[in-house]
């Protein structure tokens, strides 16, 4: 079933799809392996130099000896740190000349260590070398603002997030990857899941974990660097994959039911009156999963629904002193569908990449600074 969510950020109203479905777990996989993070960088300041003040990340794509590409939507810049979180250089500029950019919508990396980055507003991707100098840019004319809208294959191909249908508003909406080449040829159109029709209107709350719905059971869909796509109905464990060059089998998990207490439950009545025409009713139970996220070496990472807790650790869009909010948990999976293991994040952090045994993330500060955090996985005894 296709509902219509409704977010307000900065002014700005945004729309996307929601699905509502259910059907039983397939297969019971016990296996409980347990990974903490173990804080080994971190780069960004509450002030200070300038090249240090982070305010609006967009993304952080990671180059050879783990050097990081950072989009900043503040300046607008894009900034270059070693492994260390030290700054070494800005590449290109704001601006309309040659590998120049006025707003990132995102980026990716080439096999070869190229960066593509999507700059939206000027309707092109500027290609750079592993040492943040400009080479090319590539014209494309679409696109939609939102997360997530923007990647770089394995194969090399750029993937553009776009809507079927002629707005984004559009109550007929289905989202699509579409597969372009380097050079602006369009090659293929991966469509997500068709959604049934509703005429019920949800709403997000933007917060430093992430975004957060009033517990809606959709079809959520991620796609990956291999150029395929991982999609499920949030309210059943069993991940399906599309477009895989080689047959795969489902992604099944066994969860237990997360019942919402009546604080939590109170908490986004709350909410809920702030989006007045919003029809979403708050459920007794939460979905399974929120979110699927996938990293540099084609693994997926599952953001489960889990008990929420009482705190003051995260920083939202609507003020609140002390809310209910869960702490960010992730299931992972190798390529192949294989268990990998259970990762917990911190308190007020989100998720941005990963790559063998270390994770990126973002964490923001109490004056709304961000700061960017590199962990490495250490399984637990």
């Amino acid at each position: 079933m296709q509902n219509l969510t409704l977010a307000v950020l900065f002014g700005f109203i945004f729309l996307s799809t929601i699905t509502n479905c259910s059907s039983d777990n397939s297969k019971n996989d016990a296996t409980e392996r347990l990974f903490y993070l173990d804080e080994e960088m971190r780069t960004g300041k509450a002030d200070g130099e300038l090249e240090y003040l982070l305010g609006n990340i967009r993304d952080i794509e990671i180059g050879k000896d783990d050097v990081m590409f950072v989009s900043d939507n503040q300046a607008p810049v894009l900034r270059m740190y070693d492994k260390y979180g030290v700054f070494i250089k800005n590449s290109g500029r704001e601006g309309r000349g040659p590998g120049e950019y006025l707003y990132f919508g995102g980026m990716g990396m080439f096999p070869d260590g190229r960066l593509a980055v999507w700059d939206q507003r000027n309707r092109r991707v500027n290609i750079y070398n592993k040492t943040g100098e400009f080479l090319k840019s590539t014209l494309f004319g679409g696109g939609i603002f939102t997360d997530e809208v923007f990647k770089v294959g394995n194969e090399g191909n750029f993937y553009f997030l776009g809507w079927f249908g002629n707005t984004e508003r559009s109550k007929q909406r289905r989202k699509y990857w579409l597969k372009v080449s380097e050079e602006g040829e369009v090659m293929d159109t991966l469509a997500f899941p068709k959604p049934m029709n509703t005429n019920e209107l949800s709403f997000v709350i933007f917060t430093s974990i992430g975004n957060t719905f009033p517990f809606i059971e959709e079809q959520i869909t991620a796609l990956s660097v291999e150029g395929y796509l991982i999609t499920g109905l949030n309210s059943d464990y069993n991940l399906k994959f599309l477009y895989s060059d080689t047959p795969k089998e489902n992604i099944t998990r066994a969860n237990e039911t997360v019942s919402i207490p009546s604080e939590e439950r109170s908490q986004w009545r709350k909410f809920k009156q702030r989006f007045p025409i919003s029809t979403v009713t708050i459920p007794d139970e939460k979905p399974v999963y929120k979110e699927i996220f996938t990293d540099a070496d084609s693994r997926i990472w599952v953001w489960r629904y889990t008990e929420a807790w009482e705190t003051d650790k995260v920083s939202a869009n609507i003020a609140v002193e002390n809310g209910w909010w869960e702490q960010p948990t992730f299931d992972v999976f190798l390529e192949n569908g294989e268990f990998y293991g259970i990762v917990e994040f911190p308190w007020n952090t989100k998720f941005m990449e990963a790559k063998g045994d270390k994770v990126w993330t973002l964490q923001t500060g109490e004056k709304g600074e961000q700061y960017i955090v590199r962990y490495k996985l250490v399984p637990k005894d």
